[in-house]
């Protein structure tokens, strides 16, 4: 049981954790959606911030992660809570571009050179 704690994210959240966005295959079955639940869970309980959708008919990652109203959600969630040190929002320094890292599917965003570093 131990051994379960140490490698369940549940066990290790901390006052000082960032804010967090989940994206969860309603079909998923690698990680099961109950992780994503159980963290959810404990970071309501310490007070974080975490969001956590759901998409429905969707299994363990795949470009529907990535596109359309989920990337909507991803830039909004960074939008929110990702600021520069001078406190600007990240929208106000950065352009939002359609290329993405397509070694890892990640969202790309272009940064002036005027913001950074980022704080949450």
């Amino acid at each position: 049981m131990e051994l379960a704690k140490q490698t369940s994210a549940a066990f290790h959240v901390t006052a000082d954790d960032p804010p967090i966005l989940i994206f969860h295959g309603e079909k998923d079955n690698q990680v099961l959606l109950g992780q994503s639940l159980r963290i959810q869970q404990v970071y309501r309980e310490a007070k974080l911030p975490i969001t956590l959708h759901i998409l429905k008919g969707s299994g363990h990652g795949g470009d529907e992660f990535y596109w359309g109203h989920q990337r909507e959600l991803m830039v909004e969630f960074l939008d929110k809570h990702l600021v520069t040190e001078r406190g600007e929002k990240l929208a106000a320094c950065a352009r939002l571009t359609d290329s993405f890292i397509t070694s890892s599917k990640t969202i790309g965003r272009r940064i002036e050179p005027s913001c950074g570093p980022f704080r949450y």
